[in-house]
């Protein structure tokens, strides 16, 4: 203890001294303070110090002699990614943290397209392991250090040989790994699971397939009913074709598909959605409504077939549907099944009448049938085929044979002449626009069509009711085909002679409204226009001065000639033409022309439009002319006598002075 005491005097002491050197000069601060601390050491005592830690985050308090032995580190773990972008950083108190957080700060400030594809990476976050991904060789992994992108090729070399499949082209060691078969020009001597000979070509990878074996079999079809012979080879599933025609699930319904494997009907997956044309009970039609089996039809809606209301003597028809239902209370209840009321027949017309009048007269004088005298009239307005069959025969008579078209009029012709047991007809496969003529033909006839089969197999099946009656044309001689003995092309030709008839009237009547406007344009520019000229000559003696007197002048208040005063001195003679603009715009206001419709002189009716405007622009050109003598002479005097004809009767009228005669004849022009 007294040694323990008098060193802890002695230091006491020297720290003294140390501390008033300090005092005495300051920039040995450094030094004392090493010298306290080795002080503090030697005599093996403990000093507390803030140090700062490695990730500079925070600082920490340690004893001063440990801080070079362990230095202090902080729990947290950093998170940086490392330079390869595969792994992070996971060291405690990184020192690089704070760089790696300022370097992804300054790139995500830049555009996408402006930062820089490498960038500099500090030595902390630098991986140091190694890549060890396989290589595309699929035997070697990378050595290099772990890296972004891909790796390079494989720098290793094999040992082996490495020949062709068949083992007669051969690479001998050493080759780079990864190295390919060579190409073989040898046959493929490989046996096909079919056990027929391989097809000639050369020796290949197994990458590559052999060609498919070109030999013709005899294979059973996927649903097992044929044997299909000269059937390629390769080709795994065979079918026949035919429809499947198994009893599906419902018990109602056929499977509908083509061959196919057993089990794949189309009801294996879902339910059957076929209509259920299961007869109703009301109506007697076929039910419309998806395969409801086993419960029966509800027959809550109306029944939407179409049914063909004729007269009594078949010859006026009319659509119009069923709509027979069954009775639905308030509670939802359905009562018992009521028939609905019979459709209302149609009541026969004069024609029906007429009709029936030369069919009776026909059967009391033993006499044939005239289709043309029973049979309603084809007329231009009144054709026995629809205006969508008329046009599709059009389209088709520049692209498909005229015997096509005549072979669908001959076989529907030859359906409709059948005895009951021929109900239906099947078309040969053919294009969409022969369907839909097809289609369209058999509407007009009254039969039912529908379309079976995909394509290039589709094809028009013909149906004929049972109910099914004549055309009101009648079926026409046997010698001849189509409704009422006459063929789609002949009513073609028909409607167009009609149409041609119908366009040569009306440009006739557009020419003869045009000769009419001509002609009364005519008789106003000749009754009232510039022909008319007026004369005039000296009837005085031979004065020079006007005369300032007004004498007696022939001016005829409705004519429309204005009178012409007298002139003194010599001999003229003056011409006044009138421009006739108010008589002609009064004629034509009391003549009106008859608007006639035409649809083709378009042409000339815009160049007579434009030929009145230019019309009408010279006349008032010619009103704004100022009436001078083109000699600048005084005009004749006022004692001078008109020598034209008077046309409205003898009717004498005081001469008018020079002003009021300027005023007034505003539209003469001196000549």
């Amino acid at each position: 203890m007294v040694r323990r005491t008098n060193g802890l005097a002695a230091l006491a002491v020297e720290i003294l001294a140390v501390v008033l050197s300090i005092v005495a000069y300051i920039p040995a601060r450094k030094t004392a303070i090493r010298k306290i601390h080795t002080l503090l050491i030697a005599h093996d005592h403990q000093m507390l110090l803030t140090v700062a830690l490695a990730c500079g985050r925070t600082d920490n308090m340690s004893i001063c002699h440990q801080g070079a032995v362990e230095p202090p580190q902080c729990p947290r773990q950093c998170k940086a990614t490392l330079h390869c972008g595969r792994h992070t950083c996971t060291e405690r108190c990184c020192p690089g943290e704070q760089k790696a957080l300022e370097r992804q700060a300054a790139r995500r400030k830049l555009r996408p397209h402006l930062r820089p594809a490498e960038e500099d990476i500090e030595a902390e976050h630098i991986c140091t392991r190694i890549c060890g991904r396989t290589l595309k060789c699929g035997r070697h992994t990378c050595p290099e250090l772990c890296h972004k992108g891909a790796c390079n090729t494989c720098r290793e070399a094999v040992f082996e040989e490495i020949a062709c499949n068949c083992g007669r082209s051969v690479l001998y060691p050493p080759q780079p790994c990864g190295m390919k078969p060579p190409p073989c020009h040898y046959p493929c001597e490989r046996p096909k699971a079919c056990g027929h000979p391989q097809a000639a070509h050369n020796c290949h990878t197994d990458e590559e397939n052999c060609p498919k074996c070109p030999f013709l079999t005899e294979k059973a079809c996927l649903c097992g009913k044929q044997v299909l012979k000269n059937v390629p080879c390769w080709l795994a599933d065979a079918r026949c074709g035919q429809v499947c025609k198994q009893p599906l699930k419902c018990g109602s319904h056929f499977c509908r598909k083509d061959c196919h494997r057993p089990g794949d009907c189309e009801d294996a997956s879902k339910p059957c959605t076929q209509a259920c044309g299961k007869t109703k009970t009301i109506c007697g039609h076929p039910c419309t409504d998806a395969c409801h089996a086993p419960y029966a039809c509800p027959e809550k809606t109306p029944c939407s077939a179409m049914l063909t209301v004729t007269c009594s003597c078949g010859r006026l028809r009319q659509q119009r549907r069923c709509n027979a239902a069954k009775a639905v209370t308030s509670k939802g209840q359905i009562q018992s099944p009521q028939r609905q009321p019979e459709l209302t027949p149609l009541s026969c017309d004069d024609e029906c009448t007429r009709l029936e009048r030369n069919r009776s007269l026909a059967s009391a004088l033993g006499v044939d049938i005239n289709q043309q005298t029973t049979a309603q009239t084809i007329t231009a307005e009144n054709l026995p085929y629809s205006e969508e069959t008329l046009n599709q025969y059009i389209k088709l008579a520049s692209s498909a044979p005229l015997a096509t078209l005549q072979t669908i009029e001959s076989n529907l012709h030859s359906l409709a002449a059948a005895d009951k047991s021929t109900r239906s007809f099947r078309f040969q496969p053919a294009k969409p626009t022969l369907r839909a003529f097809a289609h369209s033909l058999a509407a007009d006839w009254g039969f039912v069509t529908e379309s079976h089969d995909p394509e290039p197999h589709r094809h028009v099946f013909v149906l004929k009711p049972v109910a099914w009656t004549p055309p009101l044309f009648g079926m026409g001689s046997s010698s001849t085909i189509g409704i009422g003995g006459m063929s789609v092309r002949e009513c073609v030709k028909l409607r167009e002679r009609e149409r041609t008839k119908e366009q040569e009237a009306r440009r006739a009547a557009a020419l003869e409204a045009k000769a009419a406007r001509e002609s009364i344009k005519a008789q106003a520019n000749a009754g009232d226009g510039w022909a008319q000229v007026a004369s005039r000559s000296k009837g005085g003696s031979g004065a020079s001065t006007r005369s300032s007197t007004p004498l007696q002048n022939s001016f005829v208040s409705k004519s429309i000639y204005s009178a012409l005063d007298g002139d003194e001195g010599a001999k003229k003679e003056r011409l006044v033409l009138r421009s006739g603009v108010g008589a002609g715009k009064s004629l034509r206001a009391k003549q009106p022309v008859p608007q006639v419709v035409d649809n083709w002189e378009d042409a000339e009716e815009a160049a007579e439009e434009k030929e009145e405007q230019l019309e009408v622009g010279r006349e008032q050109k010619t009103e704004a002319v100022t009436h001078e003598d083109p000699q600048g002479k005084p005009e004749a005097g006022a004692g001078a006598e008109s020598d034209t004809p008077k046309e409205d009767g003898p009717t004498p009228a005081p001469a008018l002075a020079p002003a009021e005669e300027e005023a007034s004849s505003a539209t003469d022009v001196a000549v």
